[in-house]
């Protein structure tokens, strides 16, 4: 990637919404899925997630932490991981996607 200089606030498009990713305060994660024929953009405001995801090609939610802020987003178990705070994740290996959903936020 290119590097970019480091600022304190980072806008990031998710879904259609621009959404201002604040370092200091942890930061958003943007995490798109494909929800039955649907691409959905989940806005996340902290770590950790609480969704576990499959290492295989394509990867996908394999579960969710019940009362966590996956489910109360409406993550489900099966989704397709498609993108991370707008970068497409479709084609790249299931380590480097894990990669970019730890480092999102």
């Amino acid at each position: 990637g290119v590097a970019e200089a480091a600022s304190k606030d980072t806008s990031i498009e998710c879904g259609g919404l621009e959404t201002v990713k604040e370092e200091a305060a942890g930061g958003i994660a943007c995490i798109t899925l494909l929800g039955g024929a649907d691409e959905v953009a989940f806005v996340f405001d902290r770590q950790p997630f609480q969704f576990k995801v499959k290492l295989e090609v394509p990867v996908r939610i394999s579960g969710v932490l019940p009362g966590g802020q996956a489910e109360a987003l409406g993550v489900r178990e099966g989704m397709q991981l498609l993108g991370v705070n707008g970068q497409s994740v479709v084609g790249l290996g299931p380590e480097e996607v894990l990669r970019l959903v730890q480092s999102a936020a």
